[in-house]
């Protein structure tokens, strides 16, 4: 089964769309057998990361923004929060966990940010919310 952790930046936060890509690809810099490149889907004509691991696993790695995203959070929290940006991340299928490295070291970088809350989308629970601390 996949994965799908989405994290909202709050609190005003203005990242880019380059940031984030820039940020995941850059925490994979010194690992052999990962790749990275940036596509376009061709039905939304959005940028898109993948990252190849081993020539046999992927993420994909989305920046999103605007009301869509005020909507999903507002949805999540049951209130009104200051948002209009997330990075959505796609886990491909790992039945035997050996990418679980992967997973970790990128939850890390998202849980070491600031005013960012982290949402499991596949079991609809908040991960990890660093808004106000």
């Amino acid at each position: 089964m996949s994965l799908a952790i989405h994290a909202y930046f709050l609190n005003g936060q203005k990242p880019t769309e380059e940031w984030a890509f820039n940020s995941i690809t850059n925490l994979f810099s010194r690992s052999n057998g990962v790749k990275s490149n940036v596509s376009v889907n061709p039905f939304t004509k959005k940028k898109f990361l993948k990252l190849t691991i081993d020539e046999s696993y992927s993420v994909s790695v989305f920046f999103d923004s605007g009301q869509n995203v005020t909507d999903d959070l507002k949805f999540i929290m049951g209130e009104e929060a200051s948002c209009n940006s997330r990075i959505r991340i796609l886990f491909g299928p790992d039945t035997e966990n050996n990418f679980d490295e992967i997973k970790v070291i990128i939850l890390d970088f998202l849980q070491d940010l600031e005013d960012v809350l982290i949402y499991n989308a596949n079991q609809e629970k908040v991960i990890s919310n660093s808004f106000g601390q």
